[in-house]
Formats: C-alpha cells, structure tokens, sequence
C-alpha cells in the first residue's frame, strides 16, 4: 500500500458534534507521542484561547505519563 508513513500529534476542538482540528504535531517517528510533545500542543492552544474556554478534555489511552499528566494536574 502506502510508501511513506505519516504520524500527526493533533488537537482538535469538538463543535456541535464535529472535531476540528486546530493544532497538529508532525512526529518524525513511529509510535506515540512522549509528553513534552503533548505538553507543547496543549500549552499552545492555551496560550491563544486559555482554560476558560474549554469544557473538557478528552484524551485516547495512549495519554499516559507521570510528566504529563502532573502537569495537567497543575
């Protein structure tokens, strides 16, 4: 099938049932995105558009991590 692989970190804001994607992390590697990639995509958006506007958060299970989520928590 398909000769070059693509791996996107992205942030997506949900908007009357649709997501959107907003920001995106090209990964130059295989697997999952480690926490400092997660924390910049996420400190990026809150730097434009802050927590008081978001309603929630929403994360799949690879979302996981001391680092990442201590800071979240902070």
């Amino acid at each position: 099938m398909g000769k070059i692989e693509i791996n996107l970190l992205e942030l997506a804001v949900v908007y009357r049932g649709a997501a959107i994607t907003v920001y995106w992390l090209p990964l130059n590697k295989r697997g999952n995105s480690n926490s400092r990639e997660r924390m910049a995509s996420l400190k990026r958006f809150l730097d434009q558009f802050g927590w008081n506007h978001s309603k929630g958060f929403l994360a799949d299970r690879e979302f996981f991590g001391d680092q990442w989520l201590g800071w979240l928590v902070e």
